[in-house]
């Protein structure tokens, strides 16, 4: 029996649900070390990095997804026992393929043999063919430009009063972009190049 297609806002409230849970951010700074870390001992060779273009890698923009729904809701930094944490980054790959088809599947939208027959098929007709190729598209900044979004983060938050500015529009407590945001797993950058294995 065939699976049915969830809508891609069924499974946008399920990746929500799964980036409050307790403990989550364990789970992202895992992915994020593991698809942007390539560890090698003496020289770099091409199998090193081999993996960096493997399809089961998350790209950027995928990751930064994950630690925006974090930040939505209060981020718990328990440590969660190993089967959750394995858990979430499963249950995080799991539903990040399914939006990648339901986003996919644009391209799709309105072929049929006779559209195609009488030249009426454009996948251009609408934007949202170009969402698929623009989302999962190669990295758009350099890990370094990931530094500035907390510290601008901070810098209205000195100038918020209560919960006005940035943090009521983003619905975020203050400082907590500096505390856990996008930026975390590059400030490891320096930690993991100083690190060698003997």
């Amino acid at each position: 029996m065939k699976k049915e297609n969830r809508s891609e806002q069924e499974v946008f409230a399920d990746l929500t649900a799964l980036c409050s849970r307790p403990g989550y951010i364990h789970a992202v700074a895992h992915l994020s070390l593991r698809d942007n870390v390539i560890p090698y001992t003496g020289s770099m060779k091409e199998a090193d990095i081999s993996k960096m273009s493997s399809p089961s890698r998350l790209c950027r923009t995928e990751i930064n997804t994950l630690v925006g729904l974090m930040v939505k809701a209060e981020i718990d930094w328990n440590l969660p026992t190993p089967a959750l944490m394995q858990e979430n980054v499963d249950t995080s790959e799991r539903l990040l393929e399914e939006l990648h088809h339901c986003v996919s599947g644009e391209v799709f939208a309105g072929l049929t043999k006779e559209a195609v027959e009488n030249g009426t098929f454009n996948p251009f007709a609408t934007g949202n063919v170009l969402r698929e190729p623009i989302f999962y598209c190669g990295d758009a900044a350099y890990n370094f430009q990931y530094l500035d979004l907390p510290a601008e983060v901070c810098c209205r938050c000195a100038l918020a009063s209560g919960e006005s500015g940035v943090h009521g529009r983003l619905g975020i407590a203050h400082c907590q972009g500096d505390r856990g945001g996008s930026c975390r797993p590059f400030r490891l950058n320096p930690r993991v190049h100083a690190t060698t294995v003997p």
